[in-house]
């Protein structure tokens, strides 16, 4: 559009010297059109550079809306005691919650003991409420009815930001920030501050501290401990590798229940079952709840609960629903082999 502008401005103005021609200096007219010629660019950068206010603008106009705007998670009623949820034992009764208060319920009156120390895996088609029943463990879900208790305390009665301080979790696309391999080993402030030593024995245990020694002793590196490089994960690890990071972060952070949540969907075999090796003996004593991405993983579970349409369809031990006729976890199992 703009180019025609310029077309139909030059075709204007070769009009009016042809017209005036006996009046019109030649150098005048070049002048003119040299400048006709360089008003485009001129033009393009002006409408770019306004775009850009606006939508810069408009992005600080949503910011300002959100902070207003947004309502804040309440701080809880109830103050636990220090020791509370070092044994991880969750009770949920009719408990139904959805994501907003004005949403549809995306978990319907679910039932469900978890004693301290079990590990419990989640599983059921796309869309059966796996993901939300996690959320709801975290404090994430808005509870419309029913009750959701970690050691006798009502997590609604508590402050969330103390909720998730108290649980680790694993999620499937693990998050880091900008900065050295230390600080995004403890991301979380609420946690007791670990030692290096600590931090370089979780990296062994995962099996990534040889790594980051080669990338600490490369040529010209001025890193003085594997712990002072600056991560870049997109270029230093893998997605197995990202996701056994995660898993040293866990190890070193402080909480009874470990949600799992598909942490290892898209791995390669050797890195998942390294993954599950390292879920099983750095948290044993632990309560797991595992969504169950690869059924093949959570034979072994104490408890597998089946969800179907946000409601338990079916719950019981692993060995037991494999060899139930008409079973859906055997469904399931079978259609994932």
């Amino acid at each position: 559009m703009l180019n025609l502008v310029v077309a139909g401005l030059a075709t204007v103005t070769m009009a009016i010297v042809v017209k005036l021609r006996s009046t019109s200096d030649a150098g005048y007219v070049a002048l003119a059109l040299i400048n006709i010629m360089d008003i485009g660019p001129i033009l393009e950068m002006l409408v770019v550079a306004w775009t850009q206010l606006e939508t810069s603008m408009g992005a600080i106009a949503r910011m300002k809306e959100f902070m207003e705007d947004t309502p804040e998670e309440e701080q809880g009623k109830v103050n636990p005691p220090s020791d509370w949820m070092t044994e991880g034992g969750i009770t949920i009764s009719r408990l139904e919650a959805s994501y907003s208060d004005i949403a549809p319920s995306t978990i319907k009156d679910i039932d469900l003991q978890i004693r301290p120390g079990q590990k419990i895996a989640i599983c059921g088609r796309t869309g059966s409420g796996k993901s939300s029943l996690a959320s709801a463990v975290f404090g994430l879900l808005h509870i419309s009815s029913g009750h959701l208790k970690i050691d006798d305390v009502d997590v609604t009665q508590v402050s969330q930001e103390l909720l998730r301080s108290k649980m680790i979790a694993l999620p499937q696309d693990a998050y880091f920030t900008t900065g050295t391999v230390r600080e995004n080993l403890s991301l979380r402030r609420t946690d007791t501050k670990r030692s290096d030593t600590e931090m370089l024995d979780a990296l062994s245990r995962v099996g990534l501290l040889t790594k980051f020694e080669t990338l600490a002793s490369a040529d010209g590196s001025t890193w003085q401990s594997p712990l002072d490089i600056e991560l870049n994960p997109d270029d230093m690890l893998t997605k197995g590798q990202t996701q056994l990071f995660a898993m040293a972060r866990a190890i070193l952070s402080s909480g009874s229940v470990v949600l799992v949540d598909e942490a290892t969907s898209g791995l390669d075999h050797e890195t998942e079952a390294t993954v599950q090796t390292l879920l099983r003996e750095e948290f044993k004593g632990k309560t797991i709840i595992a969504i169950a991405h690869h059924l093949q993983t959570i034979v072994d579970f104490d408890l597998v609960v089946v969800l179907d349409n946000g409601k338990v369809a079916e719950m019981g031990k692993p060995s037991e629903l494999m060899v139930t006729e008409g079973s859906l976890f055997g469904d399931l199992l079978r259609a994932a082999s």
